[in-house]
């Protein structure tokens, strides 16, 4: 990793670096929520190598969307208990979080601990921006074996850890169960596969006399690598030769009809087109049955599905035909390399992987938590209400999978190659090129440049 950071090379990026991720709003008034620097009476109790501590202060920055302070505080909360000469100064990150970093980097601002998604890990670390972790999480007596390993490899680089996931987000199925009612459908079962899904998909997809659809079986969020790897991976294809550099999309026919069963979804009606114009979220609107997403979404669509008057549940990404592989994402929280409290702040990171920080964290139950023991804990199954297959969200971790190009791939090809598999599904979907030549487009695109 490098030790130091160009600044000339930050501020390049920061020019040219495009939004990574939206905003989901922000709570108005002060940006800055200091925590009460008092410690409890158990923790003013503490022990002797506590005490003798000098009083240590860091700064966390947060995203400004409602809700991530308020539950980092609680965080903050649960670790002042065992680290009362700390105070933490939690910050929202106001504005994208990817470019605030990098501005911040640049002016060697950052905070000592920061929210980062799994997709920017390798770009920082490879800045030199990331401390590593993992001497950190040991010291703090962290059981990794309790965290999911797909979300802890979400945030490795080459084996180390550079960011602390927050939380367990595989992609699930969630469902419009008012239309399969209508269907005549019953609820599938949890281990219901890609023929049971197309079976459900030609009953469920509606069209107008001139071939329009109407009402359709799917949201297959096709632009989402959690999404479509898996699909390329799922009649047995392999993505990436990586002991001679190349990727083998086209190379490797079994890819090709793997993303074929995913894209022609699109091409037959049975999802939403990429390319549509759609007056709001047709899943929302009750218009679509199946939703690949994760549970971070399912309060939205419970309140949405209230006032819209349909009701729904949710089910596992469906087995795809020759291997069972499900995507996910998450974020979580880094230490900054150039922190001056590395042992204070590596401290407050491990606290996302410890009971008492996932419960204070995933108090608004919103989020899976990351840790195995905790997947009957109540402070998540019965959120956003009960009732619901919530055994949907843990199933089958040993099927999960990492993001396999942009963490093989040299990082400078990383956007290249989101551009290829954007312009390859485009191509075929709208009939520009055949399915194998808009593969082979994307294929001689990275191959040329991968050295």
């Amino acid at each position: 990793m490098k030790a130091k950071i160009k600044k000339s090379a930050l501020a390049a990026l920061i020019i040219c670096t495009t939004i990574m991720l939206a905003a989901c709003g922000g709570n108005k008034g002060n940006n800055d929520n200091k925590a009460d620097s008092s410690p409890s009476p158990s923790a003013a109790q503490g022990t002797e190598e506590t005490k003798q501590h000098d009083p240590v202060e860091i700064r966390v920055g947060v995203p400004e969307w409602p809700g991530e302070a308020e539950n980092v505080d609680a965080v903050v909360k649960a670790f002042k208990e065992k680290y009362p000469y700390v105070t933490v100064n939690v910050e929202k990150m106001v504005g994208d979080p990817h470019a605030k970093v990098l501005a911040q980097s640049a002016a060697n601002e950052l905070p000592d601990v920061f929210w980062l998604p799994d997709t920017s890990v390798r770009e920082f670390q490879d800045l030199g921006i990331l401390a590593p972790l993992d001497d950190a999480i040991a010291a703090n007596g962290i059981d990794t074996g309790d965290v999911y390993s797909s979300m802890l490899g979400l945030g490795q680089v080459d084996g180390k850890t550079y960011m602390v996931p927050r939380d367990y987000a595989h992609v699930v199925t969630l469902v419009n169960t008012s239309l399969l009612k209508e269907a005549g459908l019953s609820m599938p079962s949890n281990d219901w596969d890609w023929n049971t899904f197309m079976d459900y998909a030609q009953k469920l997809t509606k069209k107008d006399a001139s071939g329009n659809t109407i009402q359709w079986a799917v949201n297959s969020n096709i632009h989402w690598w959690a999404v479509w790897t898996p699909f390329a991976l799922g009649r047995g294809g392999k993505l990436i030769d990586e002991a001679n550099h190349k990727l083998t999309v086209a190379s490797d026919p079994l890819v090709g009809q793997g993303l074929k069963d995913l894209w022609d979804l699109s091409k037959n009606g049975y999802a939403l087109d990429p390319n549509g114009q759609y007056p709001e979220d047709m899943f929302m609107a009750g218009k679509v049955a199946f939703y690949f997403a994760v549970k971070a979404v399912a309060s939205q669509v419970n309140d949405v599905a209230k006032a819209k008057g349909f009701e729904w549940d949710v089910l596992p990404f469906p087995k795809l035909p020759s291997v069972h592989a499900v995507g996910g994402g998450t974020s979580g929280y880094s230490v900054s390399a150039t922190t001056k409290h590395k042992e204070e702040a590596g401290a407050f990171v491990s606290m996302f992987l410890t009971a008492e920080g996932q419960k204070a964290f995933n108090s608004a139950g919103n989020a899976v938590p990351v840790l195995k023991s905790m997947v009957n804990d109540d402070t998540w199954r019965n959120s956003p209400v009960e009732g619901k297959n919530v055994e949907a969200y843990t199933i089958a971790p040993e099927a999960d999978i990492l993001p396999i190009l942009s963490s093989k791939l040299p990082v400078s090809l990383i956007n290249e190659s989101n551009t290829g598999y954007e312009e390859a599904m485009n191509k075929y979907l709208l009939n520009k090129l055949p399915l194998e030549k808009a593969l082979q487009e994307w294929e001689d695109r990275i191959n040329k440049a991968w050295k």
